[in-house]
């Protein structure tokens, strides 16, 4: 009778597999598609190249800078605005990003632990422990996703290995990345209209909500903490009565 291969074994290759996917896409395409972004003019030239299935190529993009770090996701949406205008720009980010959100949180859930654990250094692990409690932290999600500055994708990958929900995670961290995919496709639309007034105001803005949130971090991260530790104190106290 044929011996099948321990799911210890095929879990290790899958992880190997998926790393080495990852390496690849970073040394091969990572540093070509962010000097690309960084020329908006370029890219927008880029993507027309490809006609009607630009915007495909556009999300996928959008869609691979989640699951790569190396990519800023930021260059990129701002590139959208440039070469789609603010809505279409922004819609067209969500959509990728979305896709890319999702994909990282499957992926974590197949792999688990042992796979996050080779890129996500252990502090970061113990600065969101909070979301490993959680049932349904759909809220949490949302507000650490709407903050700026926030390591989003690592947490795309970090949501996959606790209990939430995927239609949840979906929801919420969709929701909350808009308001920042929305201001850098506004600011990539009025500066290929050559709007440098809104662009200053603008990027002022975005700049000043990064900072604060920058300086701010930690007290955010033991609020969202407080509040889902509260929040499930709540919950015992009602399941006891």
């Amino acid at each position: 009778m044929r011996k099948l291969i321990p799911h210890g074994v095929v879990h290790g290759i899958c992880i190997i597999l998926f790393l080495a996917l990852l390496i690849f896409i970073t040394i091969d395409q990572g540093a070509h598609i962010t000097k690309m972004a960084q020329n908006p003019v370029e890219f927008k030239a880029f993507l027309q190249n490809y006609g009607i299935f630009s915007i495909l190529v556009f999300i996928a993009f959008q869609t691979l800078q989640v699951l790569v770090a190396a990519i800023p996701g930021e260059l990129l949406q701002l590139a959208g605005g440039f070469a789609y205008g603010t809505w279409e720009g922004a819609f067209y980010s969500l959509i990728g990003i979305s896709i890319g959100s999702t994909v990282a949180f499957f992926i974590a859930r197949v792999l688990g632990y042992p796979f996050l654990k080779m890129f996500v250094p252990r502090q970061t692990f113990a600065r969101y422990k909070f979301l490993f409690s959680r049932r349904r932290g759909i809220i949490i999600i949302f507000i650490l996703f709407l903050i700026p500055g926030f390591p989003k994708d690592i947490l795309s990958y970090l949501a996959g290995i606790t209990p939430l929900r995927a239609p949840h995670f979906i929801i919420s961290s969709t929701a909350a990345r808009f308001p920042g995919i929305l201001v850098s496709s506004y600011i990539g639309a009025n500066l290929q209209q050559r709007n440098i007034t809104e662009v200053v105001i603008a990027a002022s803005i975005a700049v000043v909500v990064f900072v604060l949130a920058l300086i701010y971090r930690r007290q955010l991260i033991g609020w969202a903490g407080q509040f889902s530790r509260s929040r499930k104190s709540h919950s015992n106290k009602t399941e006891i009565n």
